[in-house]
């Protein structure tokens, strides 16, 4: 069954919305537009739609995917063009693309995570990141702790007089958070965090096998 990729941002007055109602507001608008979506067997949410990875309470983003089974075809300019009418303001369509049903699981085939973080920030501490040869960083949770090394994670970090921009990539280990890198490397306690203006710019993929006899529609 073909798939349709869908990539959305989520402005400042949806910084506070949880993943689990996002969801389910992706499902009323898939209703409202009357898209052909497969259908599951769950109430609440009754469309077979796959969304990426939740967006941490307090962040705005331009990159939030999902994944949806349609069921006959519509090009990807109708799809969003009718997913875009029904969606409150300040959560924009960005694009809607499809992709072949052998494609990898949406969360699977994330390579890297993007960040910008207003404020103001000393570019002394990422020139001392730069010239390190590697930076140890342990996280602490409840009696666990896992040790990352941010020189092989961090494969962005720049400082402009108004932000900060960072990637980082997913490892074995797990995920590193842009407050996790702001403590380690700016000295900046995760609980003087919350003040930051933090959006998830964009999400970088492993690249996707597009069969020969596969025709990408309305791109």
């Amino acid at each position: 069954m073909p798939r349709m990729r869908v990539r959305l941002a989520r402005g400042a007055s949806w910084r506070h919305l949880s993943h689990p109602e996002f969801v389910r507001l992706l499902h009323t608008a898939v209703a409202q537009a009357n898209l052909p979506i497969a259908r599951g067997n769950r109430a609440e949410t009754p469309y077979r739609i796959v969304s990426g990875p939740p967006l941490p309470l307090g962040y705005t983003s331009r990159c939030e995917y999902v994944d949806m089974d349609i069921l006959r075809p519509i090009t990807s300019h109708e799809f969003k063009q009718r997913l875009a009418e029904v969606l409150p303001e300040g959560i924009a369509v960005l694009w809607a693309r499809r992709i072949p049903p052998t494609a990898p699981h949406l969360r699977a085939s994330i390579a890297a995570f993007c960040y910008t973080i207003d404020g103001q920030f000393d570019p002394v501490h990422v020139d001392r990141f730069r010239t390190e040869p590697s930076w140890p960083y342990v996280r602490k949770k409840k009696d666990r702790e896992t040790l990352f090394n941010l020189k092989e994670m961090v494969s962005l970090l720049e400082v402009t007089e108004e932000r900060v921009r960072l990637c980082l990539a997913v490892s074995p280990q797990g995920i590193l958070k842009p407050e996790e890198v702001l403590e380690s490397v700016f000295d900046i306690p995760q609980s003087l965090c919350g003040d930051f203006v933090i959006e998830r710019t964009d999400i970088r993929f492993v690249p996707i096998y597009f069969p020969r006899a596969f025709v990408v529609e309305g791109l």
